[in-house]
């Protein structure tokens, strides 16, 4: 499909309007991506590399204004809401268990799925090899090493026994790295590895929970170094869960809120990507803790900025849920001003 032959948003049939979604989502923009990292790689011409921003560029922007429109219709189910597809699992016991997912994109991040996104699938996998009477208490540590545009196979394994020879040594080509911490002293590693040829085609709203805790306009105030916003007292209960948060689901919506509050930073930077995060501690009763008063706060560590490579720096973030934690726990952001796209395969 040329883009000449997209049919316009306005008035667009709502049917159309999936379908035409899908099918960038499944095929236009996985190709211009994978042709776009080979010419990368393969030193191809400066005009070569143009032409595909070009269309690449083209593409996302008649796709976020179809996406736009999905999201406002009002027919999407908000991530918070949305089922976790896990296929093709293998286990051993509660020592070991893998699966393929069937993520989605979700209004917050429409070209790359999102970090929370990952980590809701992947608690949710984890919480199948846990002992009776055992919960995950924490996310430990979380590296977002590649951009996921595609569909993954996680591997999740107690760390006592660790991974056989063979699944470790698909660990080196993973796109999410990192461990859970549960209340009986475990800990879980996990990594996820991307699949060819098996894109990301599905769409959610955002996370209407976390959304609507956050202040209006996700407005913050500032007391020297510290960002604060304080967050509401008063959360409808059409944004929980019919069944409450899972531990998955919580994990999930607490990372969104910090990932609000970090896109709320003044930057000048074109890109701005969750590196990584540490000690990102569960909140039991969601709903009942965060809408009790209490206000996230954030400390960027500007003097701490370096860079990485030749297209972005790594600045550390400290944050907290005052007065519920008393201690700063840290993210990584990493700020550059190339395009996604840029990145997506690096």
């Amino acid at each position: 499909m040329m883009m000449e032959s997209f049919p316009t948003i306005n008035g667009i049939d709502p049917q159309l309007a999936i379908r035409t979604a899908d099918h960038i989502r499944s095929e236009l923009r996985p190709q211009l991506l994978s042709e776009f990292a080979v010419s990368q790689q393969s030193c191809d011409g400066a005009k070569r590399l143009v032409d595909l921003e070009n269309k690449i560029e083209e593409l996302d922007k008649y796709a976020f204004e179809l996406d736009q429109y999905l999201v406002s219709s009002g027919g999407l189910t908000s991530a918070q809401h949305q089922d976790v597809v896990l296929n093709e699992k293998r286990r051993n016991g509660s020592e070991y268990i893998e699966a393929t997912t069937e993520l989605f994109f979700s209004a917050e991040s429409l070209t790359n799925v999102h970090g929370p996104v990952m980590i809701l699938y992947l608690a949710t996998l984890a919480e199948e090899i846990l002992n009776v009477g055992e919960h995950i208490s924490s996310l430990n540590r979380a590296s977002f090493k590649r951009l996921v545009v595609q569909n993954m196979r996680l591997h999740i394994c107690d760390s006592s026994v660790g991974f056989t020879d063979d699944v470790a040594q698909l660990e080196a080509g993973a796109s999410i790295t990192g461990k859970f911490k549960t209340n009986q002293g475990r800990t879980l590693l996990f990594f996820g590895v991307q699949l060819e040829g098996r894109p990301v085609t599905q769409l959610a709203n955002f996370n209407s929970f976390a959304i609507n805790i956050l202040p209006a306009g996700f407005a913050y105030k500032k007391s020297g170094d510290v960002y604060q916003m304080t967050l509401s007292t008063d959360i409808d209960a059409i944004h929980v869960p019919q069944h409450g948060f899972s531990v998955a689901a919580s994990l999930m919506t607490i990372l969104d809120i910090v990932i609000i509050m970090m896109f709320r930073y003044p930057s000048a930077a074109k890109t701005n990507l969750l590196l990584r995060i540490s000690e990102l501690d569960l909140i039991a009763d969601l709903p009942t803790v965060l809408s009790s008063g209490l206000t996230i706060e954030a400390i960027p560590r500007e003097s701490k900025v370096y860079r990485i490579n030749d297209d972005f720096n790594l600045m550390p973030v400290d944050y907290r849920f005052s007065p519920l934690e008393q201690k700063f726990k840290r993210f990584h952001v990493a700020m550059g001003n190339q395009p996604y796209y840029r990145v997506v395969n690096t």
